[in-house]
């Protein structure tokens, strides 16, 4: 028989919210993992539909199932799972997402090996709700890489990530970050150890066709920007409240909001200033930021309708060559309107 005690123990952490139409296929997805020795503790979050009754069908000892006894929201049940953990590695998976079979055992291998990396995700598959592939998304890989892929936004899905405990003291998402908890932790783990992803599809990521209210929207950008400031300020770089806020919709792809010409003329400036300031910092990928950057560029500029600006701007001219080839590689690979 197998010694499970032999392994270290792994905390998945899964939060359930009228979860029934997907809830079994997640679990069922963890109790199929090769590696052994795993507790997985679900958190209802007042569910009013069968999301109890599936939890309370398994008798697997494995599963750890506390109810909030009412709806107290995704950081505060997040935040008892793990108060509730025990594990000396803490996973995560969203209880309408699947992590394929060796997930698990690949991220500890990974853990056990690099002692300097306090986190890890996995390369991801997109799916739709009947469970088809979408898309397969290839996040960065190395610690250099997802730094660089911060200062343009997360680099890490969810449900693939699994975090070391202790590797920071408060080890728990931040309430004042709601609706951007996940990207804020990472980067709070991201002071203290190194970061990546494991170049394998290990994860399952459902897509869903329900759009984020407006006013979450706004809350969730303001979040982000919040983080941008922390990484913008840590780099020593120059940047005012106005610079954060072309940054931000930079990120978000907001085309709408740079309509008017002027608008479009500031941001190609902040562009340049922070590609100025960047390609002097030591433990970046330049190249990789100037492509994230133009890509995102390119797209507003295209749904924008500023043409003149994608082909004539002031990139083309600060940036030639670097900017052209990032153009022709999108040109060449798929259409610019749905380069998102």
């Amino acid at each position: 028989m197998l010694d499970r005690t032999a392994f270290p123990l792994v905390s998945v952490l899964m939060i359930a919210y009228n979860a029934e139409r997907y809830l079994k296929e997640a679990i069922d997805s963890l109790l199929s993992q090769t590696y052994p020795n795993m507790e997985i503790i679900v958190v209802n979050d007042g569910s009013t539909d069968a999301t109890v009754s599936i939890i309370e069908g398994y008798r697997d000892p494995r599963i750890k199932f506390h109810d909030n006894g009412k709806n107290l929201g995704i950081v505060k049940s997040r935040n008892k799972a793990i108060e509730l953990a025990s594990g000396k590695y803490l996973a995560t998976l969203d209880s309408d997402d699947i992590s394929l079979p060796d997930r698990i055992r690949r991220q500890v291998e990974f853990l056990e090996n690099n002692p300097e990396y306090g986190m890890c995700g996995t390369y991801y598959y997109t799916i739709n709700k009947q469970g088809d592939i979408i898309t397969a998304i290839r996040f960065p890989n190395n610690d250099t890489d997802v730094r660089t892929h911060f200062i343009a936004g997360n680099c890490f899905c969810h449900s693939s990530v699994m975090i070391r405990t202790g590797v920071i003291d408060d080890l728990f998402f931040s309430e004042a970050f709601q609706l951007a908890e996940d990207f804020e932790l990472w980067h709070r783990v991201g002071e203290h150890s190194r970061l990546t992803n494991i170049p394998e599809f290990l994860t399952r990521y459902r897509v869903h066709d329900t759009n984020i209210s407006s006013l979450k929207e706004v809350a969730m950008y303001d979040r982000i920007r919040m983080i941008i400031k922390k990484i913008f300020t840590g780099l020593d770089l120059a940047f005012d409240d106005r610079d954060l806020e072309l940054h931000m919709w930079l990120m978000a792809y907001n085309a709408s909001f740079f309509k008017e010409p002027a608008k479009i003329r500031e941001l190609s400036g902040w562009i340049v200033r922070l590609l100025d300031q960047m390609k002097t910092k030591e433990g970046y990928n330049f190249a990789l930021l100037q492509r994230l950057i133009f890509e995102k560029w390119m797209v507003i500029c295209f749904k924008s309708g500023h043409y003149n600006q994608l082909f004539l701007g002031e990139l083309t001219r600060h940036f030639k060559t670097r900017y052209l080839k990032t153009m022709a590689q999108k040109i060449t690979n798929r259409n610019m309107q749905n380069i998102t």
